[in-house]
């Protein structure tokens, strides 16, 4: 049998298909429902640093950069 293989392109839409302050809204809101409020301000805090040290918003940058300390989010690794 063989493997179905996917390809995924990720565009930079730069606010042209996505409305991206409503995604860091949305982003905000769900991550607010299950990290403390230490944790949230731990992981925006570096979320905000690496967005004005890039020029652009990495929220994966920033949950690599965050995780590892973050004994409070149970979902960290």
């Amino acid at each position: 049998m063989t493997k179905t293989r996917y390809i995924v392109f990720l565009f930079d839409v730069d606010n042209i298909l996505l409305d991206n302050d409503r995604v860091e809204q949305d982003m905000r809101s769900h991550l607010g429902s299950f990290l403390s409020p230490g944790a949230w301000d731990r992981f925006f805090g570096i979320f905000e640093e690496l967005r004005s040290e890039l020029g652009y918003a990495d929220y994966l940058g920033a949950h690599s950069n965050s995780h590892w300390f973050n004994e409070e989010n149970p979902f960290a690794n």
